[in-house]
C-alpha cells in the first residue's frame, strides 16, 4: 500500500522552493517547503553523500517550474526525478547569465502569464 501523496506539514505549507541536488553523477531536481534540509536528509540515504547545487525560491510557481524542467530536459532523465547531465546542459543551472538561468527565465514567463 502506497503513503499519502503528501504529507500534512506540505498540505499546510506547500512548497515554494525548487533545488537541483548532486549525488554520485546524477541531478535530482525537486521542490520542498526548505531545501536545505531536504538535501540534507536525501543525502543521509544515498551510498555516498550528496550536495545541494542550487536553489530558486519559486514562491508559488514552484511545482510548475519543477514540471518544466523535467519536461525540458526529459531526455537526459536517467530514473523519475534523476537526472545525468552533461556539463553544457548542467551550466543552465549553475552559471550566471545576463538574462538569467533556466529557473529564472521560466518564472518570468510564468508571471507574464
Amino acid at each position: 500500500m502506497r503513503g499519502p501523496l503528501f504529507t500534512y506539514g506540505e498540505a499546510m505549507n506547500p512548497a515554494t522552493e525548487v533545488y537541483l541536488f548532486k549525488c554520485m553523477g546524477y541531478y535530482k531536481i525537486g521542490i520542498s517547503v526548505n531545501a536545505e534540509w531536504r538535501c540534507k536528509n536525501l543525502s543521509g540515504m544515498m551510498p555516498k553523500r550528496g550536495k545541494m547545487i542550487r536553489k530558486w525560491d519559486c514562491g508559488p510557481h514552484a511545482r510548475a517550474v519543477e514540471q518544466y524542467i523535467h519536461r525540458a530536459y526529459k531526455k537526459f532523465r536517467t530514473n523519475g526525478e534523476w537526472f545525468k547531465f552533461p556539463p553544457e546542459v548542467l551550466a543552465n543551472f549553475t552559471e550566471p547569465d545576463p538574462r538569467g538561468n533556466a529557473v529564472s527565465i521560466i518564472l518570468e514567463s510564468e508571471q507574464d502569464a
